[in-house]
Protein backbone atom coordinates (compact mmCIF):
# COMPACT_ATOMS: atom_id res chain seq x y z
CA UNK A 1 0.00 0.00 0.00
CA UNK A 2 1.59 3.65 -1.08
CA UNK A 3 2.33 5.98 1.56
CA UNK A 4 0.21 9.44 1.97
CA UNK A 5 3.05 11.38 -0.01
CA UNK A 6 4.66 9.40 -2.34
CA UNK A 7 3.96 8.76 -5.90
CA UNK A 8 4.71 6.30 -8.47
CA UNK A 9 5.84 8.13 -12.05
CA UNK A 10 3.25 6.53 -13.93
CA UNK A 11 4.38 6.17 -18.09
CA UNK A 12 0.83 6.59 -19.19
CA UNK A 13 1.80 10.15 -18.16
CA UNK A 14 4.22 11.13 -20.49
CA UNK A 15 2.85 13.04 -23.58
CA UNK A 16 3.54 12.53 -26.96
CA UNK A 17 5.85 15.86 -27.26
CA UNK A 18 8.68 13.79 -24.71
CA UNK A 19 10.88 13.40 -27.24
CA UNK A 20 10.71 16.56 -28.94
CA UNK A 21 11.41 17.96 -25.73
CA UNK A 22 14.59 16.26 -25.35
CA UNK A 23 15.76 16.85 -28.44
CA UNK A 24 15.44 20.24 -28.86
CA UNK A 25 16.82 20.94 -25.53
CA UNK A 26 19.73 18.64 -26.32
CA UNK A 27 20.26 20.92 -29.45
CA UNK A 28 20.24 23.90 -27.86
CA UNK A 29 22.68 22.95 -25.37
CA UNK A 30 24.74 21.71 -28.68
CA UNK A 31 25.12 18.22 -27.52
CA UNK A 32 25.09 15.11 -29.58
CA UNK A 33 23.06 12.00 -29.14
CA UNK A 34 26.78 10.43 -28.43
CA UNK A 35 27.37 13.06 -26.19
CA UNK A 36 24.31 12.63 -24.08
CA UNK A 37 23.91 8.79 -23.77
CA UNK A 38 27.07 8.30 -21.87
CA UNK A 39 26.53 11.09 -19.66
CA UNK A 40 23.04 10.31 -18.90
CA UNK A 41 24.03 6.46 -18.62
CA UNK A 42 22.18 4.56 -21.48
CA UNK A 43 22.61 4.02 -24.81
CA UNK A 44 22.57 6.67 -28.36
CA UNK A 45 19.76 4.34 -29.31
CA UNK A 46 17.97 4.63 -26.12
CA UNK A 47 18.33 8.50 -26.74
CA UNK A 48 17.51 8.00 -30.57
CA UNK A 49 14.27 5.73 -29.34
CA UNK A 50 12.97 8.28 -26.87
CA UNK A 51 13.15 11.56 -28.98
CA UNK A 52 11.58 9.76 -31.86
CA UNK A 53 8.69 8.54 -29.46
CA UNK A 54 9.38 4.96 -30.26
CA UNK A 55 10.09 4.51 -26.62
CA UNK A 56 9.23 5.71 -22.85
CA UNK A 57 12.11 5.99 -20.51
CA UNK A 58 11.84 5.02 -16.99
CA UNK A 59 11.50 8.17 -14.65
CA UNK A 60 15.49 7.28 -13.56
CA UNK A 61 16.61 7.41 -16.74
CA UNK A 62 14.70 10.48 -17.57
CA UNK A 63 15.98 11.65 -14.35
CA UNK A 64 19.19 11.24 -15.61
CA UNK A 65 19.00 12.59 -18.83
CA UNK A 66 17.32 15.69 -17.23
CA UNK A 67 20.57 16.10 -14.54
CA UNK A 68 22.30 16.65 -17.90
CA UNK A 69 20.47 18.92 -19.67
CA UNK A 70 20.41 20.80 -16.31
CA UNK A 71 16.76 20.86 -16.66
CA UNK A 72 13.66 20.53 -13.77
CA UNK A 73 12.02 16.91 -14.57
CA UNK A 74 9.07 18.61 -15.35
CA UNK A 75 9.96 20.63 -17.60
CA UNK A 76 10.64 17.21 -19.53
CA UNK A 77 7.47 15.39 -18.48
CA UNK A 78 5.29 18.49 -17.41
CA UNK A 79 2.26 15.83 -16.21
CA UNK A 80 4.73 14.63 -13.47
CA UNK A 81 5.38 18.36 -11.96
CA UNK A 82 3.03 17.49 -9.18
CA UNK A 83 4.60 14.55 -8.32
CA UNK A 84 7.98 15.26 -8.36
CA UNK A 85 7.39 17.76 -5.90
CA UNK A 86 5.83 14.51 -3.85
CA UNK A 87 8.68 11.75 -4.35
CA UNK A 88 10.40 11.25 -0.66
CA UNK A 89 13.96 12.44 -0.82
CA UNK A 90 14.79 11.88 2.64
CA UNK A 91 15.28 9.17 4.84
CA UNK A 92 12.72 11.06 7.12
CA UNK A 93 10.15 10.94 5.03
CA UNK A 94 10.50 7.54 3.68
CA UNK A 95 12.92 4.98 4.84
CA UNK A 96 13.72 3.16 1.90
CA UNK A 97 15.58 6.17 0.05
CA UNK A 98 18.29 5.99 3.16
CA UNK A 99 18.21 2.30 2.37
CA UNK A 100 19.26 2.65 -0.84
CA UNK A 101 21.94 5.49 -0.13
CA UNK A 102 22.88 2.36 2.37
CA UNK A 103 22.65 -0.31 0.48
CA UNK A 104 24.73 1.44 -2.65
CA UNK A 105 27.05 2.54 -0.20
CA UNK A 106 28.54 -0.96 1.20
CA UNK A 107 28.39 -1.85 -2.87
CA UNK A 108 25.62 -4.31 -2.70
CA UNK A 109 23.52 -4.94 -5.94
CA UNK A 110 19.35 -5.36 -4.97
CA UNK A 111 19.74 -8.87 -6.03
CA UNK A 112 22.59 -9.61 -3.37
CA UNK A 113 20.39 -7.73 -0.76
CA UNK A 114 17.55 -9.66 -1.54
CA UNK A 115 18.89 -13.11 -1.63
CA UNK A 116 20.90 -12.61 2.19
CA UNK A 117 16.86 -11.28 3.43
CA UNK A 118 14.94 -13.66 1.57
CA UNK A 119 13.00 -10.93 0.03
CA UNK A 120 11.78 -10.54 -3.84
CA UNK A 121 14.22 -8.11 -5.50
CA UNK A 122 10.74 -6.34 -6.67
CA UNK A 123 9.84 -5.72 -2.99
CA UNK A 124 13.43 -4.12 -2.22
CA UNK A 125 13.29 -1.91 -5.65
CA UNK A 126 9.61 -0.75 -4.73
CA UNK A 127 10.57 0.45 -0.59
CA UNK A 128 13.83 1.65 -2.01
CA UNK A 129 11.83 4.31 -4.47
CA UNK A 130 9.51 5.21 -1.61
CA UNK A 131 6.50 3.24 -3.44
CA UNK A 132 5.16 1.34 -0.58
CA UNK A 133 5.88 -0.33 2.86
CA UNK A 134 5.69 -3.90 2.92
CA UNK A 135 4.76 -6.02 6.27
CA UNK A 136 7.91 -8.23 5.88
CA UNK A 137 10.05 -5.07 6.36
CA UNK A 138 8.34 -2.10 8.39
CA UNK A 139 5.33 -1.16 10.33
CA UNK A 140 4.16 1.96 11.96
CA UNK A 141 6.58 2.19 14.56
CA UNK A 142 8.91 -0.44 14.46
CA UNK A 143 11.55 1.18 17.83
CA UNK A 144 8.72 2.45 20.00
CA UNK A 145 10.22 5.82 18.41
CA UNK A 146 8.26 8.03 16.74
CA UNK A 147 10.32 9.25 13.49
CA UNK A 148 7.87 12.38 12.42
CA UNK A 149 5.55 9.64 12.15
CA UNK A 150 7.75 7.41 9.97
CA UNK A 151 7.50 3.84 9.62
CA UNK A 152 10.39 2.22 11.19
CA UNK A 153 12.11 -1.28 9.24
CA UNK A 154 11.73 -4.19 11.13
CA UNK A 155 13.55 -7.11 9.41
CA UNK A 156 16.41 -8.11 11.38
CA UNK A 157 17.70 -9.67 8.38
CA UNK A 158 17.60 -6.59 6.51
CA UNK A 159 19.74 -4.49 9.23
CA UNK A 160 22.09 -7.99 9.51
CA UNK A 161 22.51 -7.66 5.81
CA UNK A 162 23.45 -4.15 5.80
CA UNK A 163 25.58 -4.42 9.24
CA UNK A 164 23.64 -2.77 11.54
CA UNK A 165 22.70 -4.44 14.84
CA UNK A 166 19.38 -4.25 14.55
CA UNK A 167 16.14 -2.60 12.59
CA UNK A 168 15.82 0.16 15.11
CA UNK A 169 19.92 0.87 14.22
CA UNK A 170 18.79 0.75 10.48
CA UNK A 171 16.05 2.39 10.62
CA UNK A 172 17.46 5.70 12.70
CA UNK A 173 20.32 5.43 9.83
CA UNK A 174 17.75 5.78 7.47
CA UNK A 175 16.38 8.73 8.50
CA UNK A 176 19.38 10.40 8.64
CA UNK A 177 19.88 10.21 4.80
CA UNK A 178 18.68 13.20 2.57
CA UNK A 179 19.28 12.39 -1.56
Amino acid sequence: MAREGTHQFKLDDLDERLGQRVRDARNERGLSRMALAPAAGVSRSTIAHIERGDQRPLPGTLRKIAAVLSLPLFVLAPAWEDAEHVRPKSGTEHPGVGLRAIRRDRKLTIAALAEATGLSVSTISRFERGLHATRKLTCADASGTSYRDQIGIISAELAAALGYASAADLTRACAAIEE
